[in-house]
């Protein structure tokens, strides 16, 4: 039997302070929690920053989804929603035609296809919009990794939404529901502000931030512009849905996700220019 020629282990040099060996071992490392998106207040990256075009809400803007670096993500996006769509098209299919449990059980993979399409799209866009607002033209951080991680950025924007459908509600209660179209407008209205609030105060629990309030006068006609943009475009998609849906349902619920993914990503980078041009805007003021 040969005897063990390895070399012992050498246990580290003691501190030359700690003469007697009583210095406790350092502390393990801990992980930095993840820096919360605020788009108002990020600085913007020193190797892909690029200050936008001279247009800010029109260069960049209506081509976005079709990129090189942004096709995949708008292709990802647009497969989503239509499969979702498609889904819940069938299952309203199958019930009509009397197949209610052939309905509940193609009903579960349909609510898995649509819970990762619509988290995977809010993750998008809360990274469109954060890595637009801080000036970059080109966006690297898209979702990835663990899908699981996807639904906390519903915190910012279903939170939005929620406290959008609320604002709605409240007008139409008010106005004794003589109309609907006062609740959508009211809605349509309040969102972004909500969710440009919600991130600059980097919580979905404050709808209401001042810079962002600020920004309703100093750069206005950038409000004007982006809701009058995602008002016509979603105007459009609607009416396209409304008139062909009754001829065609299965072709129209598929058809329906491309263009649908391509407003929440343009919608995405009108919000990031709009923070931008605030930023810009009180830089300016301040300096």
């Amino acid at each position: 039997m040969q005897p063990d020629r390895r070399k012992p282990e050498v246990p580290p040099p003691p501190d030359e302070d700690d003469v007697y060996g009583l210095a406790e071992p350092p502390p393990p490392a801990s992980r930095l929690p993840a820096e919360p998106l605020v788009p108002l207040r990020k600085p913007a990256l020193a190797d892909e920053a690029r200050p936008p075009p001279a247009i800010p809400l029109v260069s960049g803007v209506f081509n976005f989804p079709w990129r090189l670096d942004t096709f995949g993500p708008w292709g990802l996006m647009s497969m989503g929603l239509s499969l979702a769509f498609l889904g819940v098209v069938f299952c309203i299919w199958l019930v009509d035609i009397g197949l209610t449990i052939a309905a509940r059980c193609f009903a579960a993979p349909v609510f898995c296809v649509a819970y990762l399409t619509v988290t995977y799209a809010s993750q998008s866009m809360l990274v469109i919009l954060q890595e637009t607002a801080a000036g970059n033209d080109k966006i690297d951080e898209w979702p990835s990794g663990d899908w699981r991680e996807w639904f906390w950025s519903l915190r910012f924007v279903g939170g939005a939404a929620i406290v959008a459908a609320l604002l709605a509600a409240a007008v139409n209660w008010v106005t004794l529901r003589v109309s609907w179209w006062p609740g959508i407008v009211v809605a349509f209205v309040a969102y972004p502000f909500v969710l440009l609030s919600s991130l600059e105060t980097a919580s979905p629990l404050v709808p209401l931030s001042r810079p962002v309030a600020r920004s309703l006068k100093t750069v206005w006609w950038g409000w004007l512009a982006l809701y009058a943009t995602s008002g016509l475009m979603v105007g459009a998609l609607a009416l396209a849905v409304v008139s062909s849906f009754p001829w065609s349902p299965f072709a129209t619920a598929a058809l329906a996700g491309p263009p649908l993914a391509a407003i929440l990503m343009i919608y995405a980078r009108l919000l990031g220019r709009l923070a931008w041009l605030a930023q810009k805007q009180d830089e300016d003021d301040d300096s």
